[in-house]
């Protein structure tokens, strides 16, 4: 019993994942830039209702309804999981950096818990761990922006669906699919399931 305490002792600490208010950076993002709450629900087909709740923290924005948030405010995936202060600043000489203790999490419901991986400078290539509880995983199907995405899955089971096609995936297998083909997914197993989830944007063309 002393030799499994002292063995315990020594193992590295789990970090806390940092608390994270979403509604007061999704309202942040939207008085920066010059938006009313009406003519955000126009960019993202979401009503002022549900944009009010979310700002308040009322309510936790499904995925799906986080990418309609993250397309309408024009902001990568990775500002959304910072603090209103945060996002975006000054680019510090650890920017690039993610250091595990200061990971932010976003539960979205749907037993959905959403890890950012990425540094807050990231732009075009976005990677998060997804913790996804039994029988949870998106109401929705979702429809992402240009670009690619690719899940590797780090434990247990997950039911992926892109388009027609449903696959289902164990520890160490992995899925490739373009980000605007409609897809969803769930964990049909009795515990957990952790799954590394990457994004790649298509960079907008810039104009001189």
């Amino acid at each position: 019993m002393k030799d499994a305490a002292r063995h315990t002792a020594n193992e590295p600490a789990q970090p806390p994942v940092e608390s994270h208010r979403f509604g007061q950076t999704v309202r942040a993002f939207r008085v920066r830039s010059g938006l009313s709450l009406r003519e955000l629900a126009l960019r993202t087909g979401l009503s002022v209702g549900m944009l009010s709740q979310i700002e308040r923290n009322v309510t936790s924005p499904s995925l799906k309804t986080l990418t309609k948030l993250r397309i309408g405010l024009d902001v990568p995936l990775s500002a959304l999981f910072e603090d209103a202060g945060d996002a975006p600043g000054p680019r510090g000489p650890h920017s690039i950096v993610r250091k595990r203790a200061a990971r932010p999490a976003l539960d979205i419901g749907e037993g959905v818990l959403k890890i950012l991986l990425s540094p807050a400078t990231a732009q075009n290539l976005q990677v998060m761990m997804l913790a996804v509880k039994p029988d949870g995983g998106t109401k929705d199907t979702v429809v992402g922006v240009p670009g690619e995405k690719a899940v590797v899955v780090m434990k247990g089971v997950l039911e992926i669906t892109v388009g027609d096609e449903t696959h289902l995936l164990h520890e160490g297998d992995t899925i490739q699919f373009d980000a605007e083909t409609p897809h969803s997914f769930r964990n049909p197993g009795r515990g957990e399931t952790e799954v590394m989830w990457v994004i790649g944007q298509v960079p907008a063309e810039r104009h001189i």
